[in-house]
């Protein structure tokens, strides 16, 4: 590269190597500077690694400040390659003046209040510098401090991931980004990091925390011999105060660094303008006498990381003309080295205490029957009993990752890590078992599946090691191999009853009715021979959950009942929990909403009183969506972040998204869109990057609806059609019916009614199966208004009809709720306005109205119908009024359509009451809008319409080529829609249009 050019910039010499890529000195030959150019290790043919550099680059370019090194230009070369051009700044690193010695507690407190505020800048422009270190710290010859690569170090080129390394070691090596790529040094990585958690401002301040502790104690803040000891230190241990180091720190300047390294993020610094204040005010105390310098203390070996396969990655990465092949085997060289050493000098693992292996077996067996917390008491007994107790730890975890507490769960695998430093001193079965509960926990269910899969092979013999199969295939969606392996469990043990269980749930998943009940019969009877009551519970717990999706109300309440009964008996708070969860649901698919509420009260009562934090967020999100259902939107708002409360206070992040989820569902449901969406949006983010599909594909739905509402009718049928491509191998039947739900609507929404109708039938044949009573009555109201805007009136008033009568009542009796009711009224009022019928029009628009206090798009709807109706009538003030009310309430909904239906209905009050001017300009608005959208209804009227106002107006020519086009409109339409054409062309309201459009002379006559 010395010599050549690029862009302007001439190569001069090699400055060094990072993590990153080779950094040189140019020459711009424009302005005759020297700079630094980077060039990145990259693979050029890498686009979105191309594409990701640039667009960093961009974002810190427009970083302005003294104590940020400032980065000129950005680009690619004629070959691809892309480049840097930044700020050549001469000085020493802060690493160099820490190494000798240099600085003084004042001086030290100078840098580090500077660093600070060049972070604040950053930190106001959004970018995160995730890589704080000594040497991204230069101090010049005139004492200036800058700080290097803001935003850059998320490139380090780690596409190898460290796959060859364990994955807690992974996870502790650096954060990652969606590209997934490594970040940190582990010295100065902060507790969220160094978790694999997404990272904030407040992640740099901590790492700027342990660059001061460094700075004033002469030491690290944190120490061990290797990664993962240095990772257990950041997320667990509370360094010494540095006064402990060096007595000439103050106290005052203890606390700041104490306060800079606290491991919650809340209790840090919340801005770097804070801790520089802090900082500056300990400075002002020191002195202009404090000239001692701070003295590097000498390093033993626990202080000092030795080398290892993990530490020295970093020194790696920093070799000239490293590639990411170069990388992978450097790491496979330095983890097959340290194996071979270890193979011969391995420690003998102690053999467990006797009264933990019993624990162990219990709580192995509970996490076999989807008893997790049975499960947890169990192991964390065993773990108490016996600490070195390395698989107790293991399967610990996993208890706690099935239950969502990640946290919990990577403190456990800490602890294995330090317990078995080398699986090879394991037994090849434990060490299977070890990497296939480790691959589980951190919902890597293939992987899992690949270990189980060996262990079956090396104990065929052994059935639960199938059962532990089953499971990890049946996380991974791959049922039908899961159903396989329990299966062949069952055979090989006819007396395995968990076996049968499995067998029954995946069949259940299935909707295969008969070959669960026989199953889970099975079960209930093995588990009822050996006195086993929680095994006897979960069976009927299952049962009910079948019955229940199955349309089957009474046979589930019975189930669950008994199952409620059961697990009160041996005192399992958390089945219990569950079970009256369910009850809920089964009361809602009931239409019993007292009962739900009193169910679901009766589960949070019972979560919060035995301190099961994770259920109890659940449970508050179970709440909230029965009070959903009924529109209490308060009541469903104050459940929800009384779950999300739960979910942050207990670190539970599964629930966490669960309850923003909801959350953004009902801002949706209120028209507060863009409220609604960001909030579904951090709920996708977790479950895409946690693997969480059927929630990630429900939380596409919302995004899809929203695109919808927003009038992005291409994007909204392009997320629904993926959906449903990535749906139907799944056969998750409800996943299914919705997507088939929310594609109608769009379609309905685009007045492509044969299309809607077709997919709302599908969506209702699926509900019927599932049993979901709300559900199948929605889809008929979607049925009926597809119906009669196909002019198909007396099938929309049976669907109606249907809707709102037996299918939707419990046993008992009851009710349809009252979004049900407002919508179905609005449905009715709508078509009898197509009808003529104004004044039965009327009145229904005015109950829906009356009913629909709580839906924002209904009263926009009933105000527009009413203002056609009173326009129709003669009430012509009135209808003004009524009509300029639907326009607002329309646009608060932030709903594309009715934005534009409300606007052509104001054309035609306009009309109505002799304002061919403001007509035609409504009628335009619209207009433009409904072509845009191709939705050839709304057009055809528009258009007449406006045909008829400009005639009145004097404008024939006009008139004559709306009519013109609307002509057009119906031969393309009946050429589109086929048979479905003619019944839609017969409406009254329709074939009215079509007379003015065969007979002008007529309408001519009509308007005068």
């Amino acid at each position: 590269m010395i010599g050549q050019t690029i862009s302007h910039y001439r190569v001069l010499a090699v400055l060094g190597e990072g993590g990153m890529g080779t950094v040189y000195v140019a020459e711009d030959t424009r302005l005759g500077r020297r700079v630094a150019l980077k060039l990145p290790h990259a693979d050029k043919t890498d686009r979105h690694y191309r594409a990701r550099f640039l667009r960093e680059a961009r974002a810190v370019s427009r970083l302005t400040h003294p104590g940020i090194a400032a980065v000129y230009d950005y680009g690619e070369t004629e070959e691809g390659q892309p480049y840097i051009v930044m700020e050549l700044v001469a000085g020493r690193t802060l690493g160099e003046l820490l190494m000798a010695s240099e600085l003084t507690l004042a001086r030290a407190a100078e840098v580090i209040i500077d660093v600070a505020e060049a972070l604040s800048e950053a930190h106001r422009r959004g970018v995160v510098h995730r890589d704080i270190k000594p040497s991204n710290v230069i101090v010049d010859d005139q004492g200036a401090v800058k700080v290097l690569d803001f935003g850059l170090a998320k490139h380090l080129d780690g596409d190898d991931g460290g796959e060859h390394a364990s994955p807690e070691a992974r996870s502790l090596l650096a954060t990652r980004t969606r590209s997934d790529v490594v970040i940190g040094t582990p010295l100065y990585l902060s507790p969220e990091q160094a978790r694999g958690l997404p990272v904030d401002a407040r992640s740099d301040l901590f790492s700027l925390g342990a660059l001061l502790y460094e700075c004033v104690a002469g030491r690290p803040a944190f120490s061990g011999s290797s990664l993962i000891e240095i990772g257990a230190e950041v997320l667990h241990v509370n360094p010494q105060p540095p006064s402990r180091f060096n007595p000439r720190v103050p106290t005052e300047l203890d606390r700041v660094v104490m306060k800079a390294l606290a491991k919650k993020a809340e209790e840090r610094y919340q801005t770097a303008d804070e801790l520089a204040a802090d900082l500056a005010r300990v400075r002002s105390r020191l002195g202009a006498n404090d000239t001692a310098r701070t003295r590097r203390l000498a390093a033993t070996m626990a202080d000092e990381p030795r080398p290892s396969a993990l530490m020295t990655i970093s020194d790696f990465v920093r070799r000239p003309r490293l590639s990411p092949l170069a990388f992978a085997v450097a790491v496979v060289a330095i983890v097959g080295g340290i194996w071979a050493y270890g193979y011969w000098r391995r420690p003998e693992l102690p053999d467990p205490d006797p009264r933990a292996v019993v624990l162990y077996e219990q709580g192995v067996a509970a996490l076999r029957d989807g008893a997790y917390h049975r499960a947890s008491v169990a192991l964390t007994e065993a773990v108490r009993v016996d600490d070195a107790f390395a698989l107790a730890h293991a399967r610990l975890a996993e208890a706690w990752a099935e239950m969502d507490y990640g946290e919990r769960a990577m403190d456990e695998m800490l602890k294995v890590s330090s317990l078995v430093s080398d699986r090879s001193a394991l037994p090849e079965a434990d060490a299977l078992y070890l990497e296939a509960v480790t691959a589980t926990a951190g919902r890597e269910f293939a992987q899992a599946a690949a270990a189980y899969q060996k262990l079956a092979a090396l104990a065929p013999d052994r059935p639960e090691v199938l059962l532990d199969l089953g499971r990890a295939r049946e996380k991974n969606d791959e049922t039908v191999k899961a159903l396989a392996a329990y299966t062949d469990a069952a055979a090989r043990a006819p007396e395995y009853a968990t076996a049968y269980l499995r067998v029954g749930i995946v069949h259940a998943r299935q909707q295969n009715l008969p070959a669960a009940s026989n199953a889970f019969t099975r079960a209930e009877r093995l588990y009822e021979g050996v006195g086993n009551q929680e095994g006897q519970a979960e069976v009927l717990y299952q049962r009910g959950q079948l019955f229940a999706n199955t349309s089957r109300l009474a046979d589930a309440r019975r189930e669950l009942e008994s199952a409620l009964e059961l697990a009160r008996k041996v005192d399992s708070a958390y089945q219990q929990v569950q079970t009256l969860m369910q009850l809920g649901v089964v009361a809602q698919k009931e239409n019993d909403t007292a009962r739900a509420l009193e169910g679901g009260r009766a589960a949070v009562e019972l979560a919060e009183l035995r301190g099961l934090s994770n259920l109890t967020a659940r449970a508050y999100v179970a709440l909230g969506t029965t009070y959903l259902s009924t529109g209490e939107y308060d009541a469903a708002e104050r459940h929800f972040n009384l779950a999300l409360e739960r979910a942050r206070a207990h670190r539970v992040r599964r629930f966490e998204a669960l309850a923003l989820f909801n959350l953004g569902s009902l801002r949706l449901k209120q028209s507060r869109v863009d409220e609604g969406l960001q909030l579904v949006e951090q709920a996708r983010q977790f479950y895409q990057q946690a693997g969480y599909r059927k929630e990630m594909q429900t939380a596409m739905l919302l995004i899809g609806r929203t695109k919808r509402q927003r009038g992005d009718y291409d994007g909204a049928t392009q997320t629904f059609e993926e959906l449903l491509r990535l749906v139907e191998p799944t056969g998750d039947a409800q996943q299914l019916a919705d997507t088939h739900r929310e594609l109608a609507r769009v379609h309905l929404t685009r007045e492509r009614y044969p299309q809607a109708l077709a997919h709302f039938r599908e969506s209702h044949a699926i509900y019927k199966t599932l049993g979901n009573a709300s559900a199948v009555a929605h889809s008929l109201l979607n049925q009926a208004e597809s119906l009669w805007r196909l002019g198909r009136y007396e099938e929309s008033a049976a669907a109606l009809l249907q809707a709102t009568g037996d299918e939707v009542k419990t046993q008992g009796g009851g009710e349809p709720n009252a979004e049900l009711r407002a919508r179905a009224r609005m449905v009715s009022a709508d078509a009898a306005l197509s009808r003529d019928e104004h004044r039965e029009s009327e009145a229904l628009a005015r109950d829906a109205f009356e009913l629909s206090a709580q839906f924002a798009d209904v009263r926009a709807s009933a105000k527009r119908t009413l203002a056609v109706t009173a326009a129709h009538t003669g009430a012509s003030q009135r209808a003004r009024a009524l009509s300029a009310e639907a326009v607002e309430g329309a646009r608060a909904t932030g709903d594309s359509w009715m934005l534009s239906a409300a606007q052509l209905a104001s054309a035609e009050v306009l009309y109505e009451a002799g304002d061919d001017r403001a007509s035609i300009d409504a009628a335009s608005s619209a207009l433009e809008r409904f072509e845009r959208s191709g939705q050839m209804d709304s057009e055809l009227r528009a258009l007449v319409l406006r045909a008829r106002a400009r005639r009145r107006a004097g404008d024939a020519d006009g008139a004559r080529q709306d009519l013109e086009r609307a002509a057009a409109l119906v031969s393309r339409l009946e050429r589109e829609w086929g048979a479905d054409a003619s019944t839609y062309l017969a409406r009254p309201d329709v074939r009215r249009l079509r007379g003015e459009l065969d007979a002008p002379t007529a309408a001519v006559a009509a308007t005068r």
